[in-house]
C-alpha cells in the first residue's frame, strides 16, 4: 500500500510504501509505519533543503525511509538508508523508485 505524506517545501508530496496486513515478524511493525517525528524531519528537510543539499546523507533505522526520501528529494549527493528488517530495506528500495531517485538513495 502507498501512503502519501506532504511535507511541502521543495518536496511536495512523499510516497512511501506501507503494509496491507500485519506483518509476520510483529518487528517488522516499526517499519512499516510512518512515525511523526520522520514526518516532521522529513518536513524541515523540505522547508530547508540547505540542510541536505550536496551533501551525503546516512539514515540508522529508516523504517519506511520517509526521511531518506526527503533528504533525495532535496538534492542530497547520495543517501545511504539503513534498517535491520529486510522489510524496511524493501519498501525503501520500492519508494525509491517509485520517486525516481534510485540513483541517489541506496
Amino acid at each position: 500500500m502507498r501512503l502519501s505524506v506532504d511535507c511541502g517545501g521543495v518536496c511536495g508530496p512523499l510516497h512511501v510504501h506501507a503494509l496491507d496486513s500485519a506483518p509476520a515478524d510483529s518487528r517488522d511493525a516499526y517499519a512499516a509505519r510512518t512515525w511523526p517525528a520522520a514526518v516532521f524531519l522529513a518536513s524541515l528537510v523540505c522547508a530547508d533543503p540547505t540542510t541536505v543539499r550536496d551533501l551525503r546523507v546516512l539514515e540508522l533505522g529508516c523504517g519506511n525511509g520517509l526521511c531518506s526520501l526527503a533528504a533525495a528529494k532535496a538534492g542530497a549527493r547520495s543517501v545511504l538508508a539503513t534498517d535491520y528488517s529486510p522489510l524496511a530495506v524493501d519498501l525503501v528500495e520500492r519508494a525509491a523508485a517509485d520517486a525516481d531517485v534510485g540513483d541517489i538513495l541506496s
